[in-house]
């Protein structure tokens, strides 16, 4: 719990630091993956409003949604280590997780939506045991959401890029530190109801901070993970 305030408060440092760059790529993040999605709706629906075609041209508009998503992150890792940052990290990180980070994004969406199903149904069920199941589903939309708070960050720290390695170490990370996961999702969220208040800081830095935030968060998770195998190697070794 302790080190909730100092990540967060590297992740507004960091933003205030390399704030240019940051709301440069923010407003690049929030055009091509909030306003393009959206003008595809709008279109779509105003023009050949069918439902299949609107869900097909928004399906189209969000390909490269996960990518823009990835080189914000590939840029916002840098700095979680204290590296220095240039602008073409990001197009290079855009191009590098194209297809990795749709691969993630297409495995969250499934698993969302089958999630968000089963959730709804039990909880409408007139049914002891069916209730009983709906808030467990509830507990597991909880550990979907903290999962999401390692992928990005793990997928570009990661030399092993498998897919299902990068799902295992995030849900590890997850399970071994509930209450700081809990409480960097907390944080993300008074941020993010701050930010559609504030429209401008949902423009230019509420995902750059995000992405900056979890990236920092893993850092701070896989040191203190490193310090607790130390420890246990000197424990070992005084034995």
């Amino acid at each position: 719990m302790k080190r909730i305030w100092p990540v967060t408060w590297f992740a507004l440092r960091g933003v205030y630091d390399e704030l240019f760059s940051l709301a440069g790529m923010g407003l690049i993040w929030f055009a091509v993956a909030v306003l393009v999605p959206y003008g595809a709706f709008y279109l779509a629906a105003r023009l050949f409003p069918v439902i299949p075609v609107v869900i097909g041209a928004v399906l189209i508009s969000l390909i490269p949604a996960p990518p823009i998503t990835a080189a914000l992150y590939s840029v916002t890792v840098e700095i979680a280590h204290e590296r220095r940052i240039e602008f073409g990290y990001f197009w290079q990180g855009f191009r590098s997780y194209f297809g990795l980070s749709w691969k993630i994004a297409g495995l969250l969406l499934i698993s969302g939506a089958i999630l968000a199903v089963d959730v709804v149904f039990y909880l409408r069920a007139d049914n002891m045991l069916f209730s009983a199941i709906g808030f467990l589903g509830l507990w597991a939309c909880v550990f979907w959401l903290a999962i999401q708070l390692y992928l990005f960050p793990l997928m570009i720290t990661q030399e092993d890029k498998r897919l299902k390695l990068i799902l295992k170490n995030a849900a590890l990370l997850a399970l071994a530190f509930p209450f700081f996961t809990l409480g960097i999702m907390i944080v993300t969220a008074l941020l993010t109801t701050i930010s559609v208040v504030a429209f401008l800081l949902l423009v230019t830095v509420w995902m750059p901070f995000v992405a900056l935030l979890n990236s920092r968060a893993m850092v701070s998770s896989l040191n203190k993970v490193e310090l607790l195998r130390q420890a246990q190697a000197e424990l070992k070794a005084e034995e």
